[in-house]
């Protein structure tokens, strides 16, 4: 037995109407709202000249020089000199310029300007004590400090010495600098200093600001569209810098400019059609006018137009040109946007040999030509450079944002071109199929389009679920709801007839099926050829930046600018003047120790002293023992003298004994 399949189809019998949808281009679509009026315009450009302040004040320091020797007993001495900073307060420093003392010693003076008291202490050493010398010393100098505006720091030639413009004194680097804050008369307060002219076009910007660019020197200026007047004159102040304005001159000096070719960097000649070394002559100027940016040359009332070649004609640019078409007036103008000098179709292009002719504008290396000739006056200051700096970073910011615009105008060129191919695409299918048309533009399912003038009429069909079987034809199987068949776009019905689907393959909601007599049933195909694309990147991968690889690490030395390094150089200049020394060794160090031990002379002196004093205890040591050893020989002889005495009379006595003796036993022996 066949088998059917489910599908939905839309009854639009009785359509219900559910709006209106507008099939009309968007606003930004409109050529004619982007159409960018330019107008050419010679410019000055203006930095106001505040009063440069030049007056006078006073730098005074002061040192301290010491010595300190000490003394051994071998008589030998160590002398340590160091030296000491001082920082005087701004009363201290006034009374020192008023009275040129110096702790008690008139400075003297050196110069008109200059007055200083200098010395060193050159005391002795004495024998084992230590003594300590200090003297002070002093300079007191007249400077000259500067301030380039009301509110600019003071400077001096020692670098910035403060950012205060109201102070009047500051304690900076081992000195201390005082002076008189200067007055600044009315009439000085309002200066203005051309720092460079040109010419540019004029735009004016979706905020309703002014936008200039001077192509040529690559400048641009941004202002408001409202003029002030400032010091006698008509000025349009800029957005991005302070104190910087521009100046449009009156039109009977502006309406002329030079045509400067930018690959062989000369102007074009008017006289002579050609290219020549650019100079502020009549033949190389052009009139633009404001608006229609149309070519004239300076002074002379004829036109510059294509025939067979460039050439300028007097007859108000109305002959026909020659060159392979026929056409009417067509005025010769500047293109800002390409830099073209075009007449809108063929466009001037200068040769090698400096002669001019015509090309095709659709070529890739169509010749550029810029308002006006590159300069600038190498003799202006860098100070005044900067504003002019920060056009140029201006410039070369919005080139890359042009660039970008350029990107996103022809992108939107396309996708405007794409809506129009998709608006008549709609309104073909809502002629012939309206649910085709409401499928092709996403509505909602048996929802279909009606065509109404501008508009397109949304009706809403009734959704029906049917059982679609199949009926062998002559042109094949071919799907049946009982007296109906199903539409080619695959929802809707429509009368059984044979071969209403020819080919075999049917569109039953959006899908192709076929009959599969085998198993009596439709069959879903899947394609087997694709349409022809591109492969697009979906996603841009991520980097991982690893540039503090190969940067230098942070460190505060890094965070110090240049005003530091010149306060660096001050205070080497500083030791210089306290030193008086012409080394870089004196310059640093402020401390110097000088030891007497190991000198030959001293010790010489030491030597001789000590055998002096050897040689006299020696002496007396010498008669000491002398006299000593004569005491001790004399006591020595006397001392025999006696012993011998002693014995000489005792024995004397023993014989007295001995004598006595034998007359006493004669004696008894007779009694």
């Amino acid at each position: 037995m066949a088998s059917t399949l489910n599908i939905t189809v839309c009854d639009c019998g009785q359509a219900e109407v559910k709006g209106l949808m507008d099939i009309q281009q968007p606003l930004y679509c409109d050529k004619n709202l982007d159409n960018e009026k330019s107008v050419v315009e010679n410019y000055n450009f203006y930095v106001t000249e505040e009063p440069h302040a030049i007056w006078k004040g006073h730098m005074c320091m002061t040192w301290v020089k010491q010595r300190v020797v000490t003394g051994y007993f071998f008589a030998s001495y160590d002398t340590v000199d160091s030296m000491s900073i001082q920082t005087l307060s701004t009363i201290e420093c006034q009374a020192m310029v008023e009275t040129h003392d110096c702790d008690g010693n008139q400075m003297k003076e050196i110069s008109p300007n200059l007055f200083s008291y200098k010395a060193s202490p050159n005391g002795k050493g004495t024998w084992m004590q230590t003594k300590v010398e200090k003297i002070k010393n002093c300079v007191v100098q007249e400077i000259t400090l500067k301030k380039d505006c009301r509110t600019c720091p003071i400077t001096s030639a020692f670098g910035i010495l403060t950012n205060d413009s109201n102070a009047s004194s500051v304690i900076t680097h081992d000195s201390t600098i005082i002076w008189n804050s200067p007055t600044v008369l009315e009439d000085e307060k309002c200066a203005l200093k051309r720092v460079h002219n040109g010419t540019g076009l004029i735009r004016k910007q979706l905020d309703n600001h002014l936008k200039l660019v001077d192509e040529s020197n690559q400048l641009e200026f941004h202002f408001k569209n409202k003029t002030i007047d400032f010091c006698s004159h008509k000025l349009y102040k800029l957005l991005n810098v302070d104190n910087t304005y521009i100046e449009f001159p009156e039109k009977q000096n502006k309406s002329w400019t030079l045509l400067f070719n930018k690959e062989f960097s000369n102007c074009l000649n008017h006289e002579s059609s050609a290219l020549s070394k650019c100079e502020n002559i009549d033949t190389q100027k052009f009139k633009i006018s404001p608006y229609s940016l149309q070519i004239k040359p300076f002074n002379l009332e004829i036109c510059f137009t294509f025939k067979t070649q460039p050439t300028f004609i007097k007859t108000g640019c109305t002959q026909k040109f020659a060159i392979g078409y026929q056409k009417p007036e067509s005025k010769l103008v500047y293109n800002p946007n390409t830099y073209q000098i075009t007449d809108g179709y063929y466009c001037l292009e200068a040769t090698k040999s400096s002669t001019v002719q015509i090309s095709n504008c659709t070529d890739e290396k169509s010749q550029q030509w810029l308002l006006g000739m590159p300069h600038h006056d190498k003799l202006i200051r860098d100070e005044e450079n900067q504003p002019l700096l920060a056009q140029h970073h201006q410039f070369i910011n919005d080139k890359t944002v042009e660039r970008e615009n350029i990107l996103e105008k022809e992108i939107k060129q396309i996708y405007c071109g794409n809506l129009q191919v998709r608006r008549f695409l709609t309104l073909m299918l809502a002629e012939s199929n309206g649910l085709m048309a409401a499928m092709a533009n996403s509505l909602p399912l048996c929802h279909r389009l009606k065509p109404n003038g501008k508009h397109l009429i949304v009706q809403k069909c009734k959704p029906l679920n049917i059982e679609v079987a199949a009926k062998q034809t002559k042109c094949g199987y071919e799907p049946q709801y009982g007296n109906y068949t199903v539409g080619r776009d695959g929802y809707s019905l429509h009368p059984f007839h044979e071969c209403f689907w020819k080919d075999g393959l049917v569109n039953l909601n959006g899908q192709s099926y076929l009959w599969d007599p085998t198993k009596q049933e439709w069959v879903i195909q899947i394609p087997t050829y694709h349409l022809a694309t591109i492969k697009l990147t979906t996603k841009f991968s991520e980097i991982e930046d690893n540039e503090l690889q190969y940067s230098l690490k942070h460190h505060k030395a890094y965070e110090a600018g240049e005003v530091e390094q010149l306060n660096v150089m001050n205070e080497l200049v500083t030791r210089i003047r306290e030193e008086n020394a012409d080394s870089l060794s004196s310059m640093i160090i402020n401390e110097k120790i000088e030891s007497n031990f190991w000198n030959l002379t001293e010790w010489t002196n030491t030597f001789q002293s000590v055998f002096i004093i050897f040689g006299i205890v020696l002496a007396i040591l010498v008669t000491t023992w002398v006299i000593t050893s004569f005491i001790k020989v004399h006591s020595r002889q006397r001392r025999n003298h006696l012993t011998e005495f002693a014995l000489r009379l005792n024995e004397t006595r023993r014989n007295l004994m001995n004598t006595k003796l034998p007359e006493n036993k004669t004696a008894e022996t007779n009694v």
